[in-house]
């Protein structure tokens, strides 16, 4: 901080949230998706990051005064990591810009983290018993899955609890709030849909305190979805298989 420039704004808790929404031709919902938040608040920063959008997205975040970032580098993984560099919160958050999260999730999250925990995750998968047919997960809140993304998910669900004493529902959802400070501890590397996968996995090595709520996926409101069951799929299991090897075999967190 300069010696001109006026401290950075924080909230009754102390806390500055950054909200990161990453884009890449989302016109058809990133309107709808800024004005719920910036409806909803409970955060100070709100960082659109797009991947080179050309069907006016950029134009709808600039519309509605919201900071936009333009990454440097194509991919997943390099836009949000420009967009940790330039968040300016001690706690992060990212919301995805085809409305299936549900922001309005954001200041339960925040309450979660004032209790002492340094990482939340907003889960689709432990929710309250419900019968959703044959084959479908009865714990599920997603009004998004497939039965093919669903049986993809959970599989990666049970191998990261297999492999890794992954303490939580979900490793694919991408809603979640974190301490800055946790990037002090760990580094990442991944550029593909799989950095959720190695995100996770490395707080859970690395000993952070970790919780979940459960949280409603709704229908993507617009947009094409950018992952793909297959690829992503084994990218995500690579990265699984990785991580346990990196960590040295180890199911649970090393003591910090």
């Amino acid at each position: 901080m300069t010696k001109d420039s006026k401290p950075l704004k924080t909230g009754p808790d102390g806390h500055r949230l950054s909200v990161i929404v990453p884009t890449l031709n989302e016109a058809a919902c990133i309107g709808t998706v800024l004005d719920g938040l910036l409806e909803t608040g409970g955060f100070e920063e709100l960082l659109v990051v797009d991947g080179g959008s050309d069907d006016g997205t950029q134009a709808i975040v600039e519309e509605r005064g919201v900071q936009l970032l333009r990454q440097s580098r194509p991919g997943f993984g390099p836009g949000l990591y420009e967009a940790f560099e330039t968040a300016t919160g001690d706690l992060l958050c990212i919301v995805d810009a085809d409305g299936s999260h549900n922001w309005q999730d954001l200041p339960r999250m925040r309450a979660t983290i004032n209790d002492g925990y340094d990482y939340v995750l907003a889960s689709r998968y432990c929710g309250q018993f419900k019968y959703r047919g044959i084959g479908r997960w009865p714990w599920s809140t997603s009004n998004d899955d497939t039965l093919l993304h669903e049986f993809g998910n959970l599989s990666i669900v049970f191998l990261a609890k297999l492999l890794h004493g992954y303490p939580l529902s979900d490793v694919m959802m991408g809603l979640q709030m974190w301490r800055r400070s946790i990037f002090d501890v760990i580094q990442l590397e991944e550029e593909s849909q799989a950095f959720e996968a190695e995100f996770k996995l490395r707080v859970h090595h690395a000993g952070f305190k970790m919780a979940e709520l459960s949280s409603v996926e709704h229908p993507r409101i617009g947009g094409e979805a950018k992952l793909n069951a297959w690829t992503d799929g084994l990218a995500t299991a690579r990265v699984l298989f990785r991580e346990w090897k990196r960590s040295g075999w180890r199911r649970g967190p090393k003591s910090r």
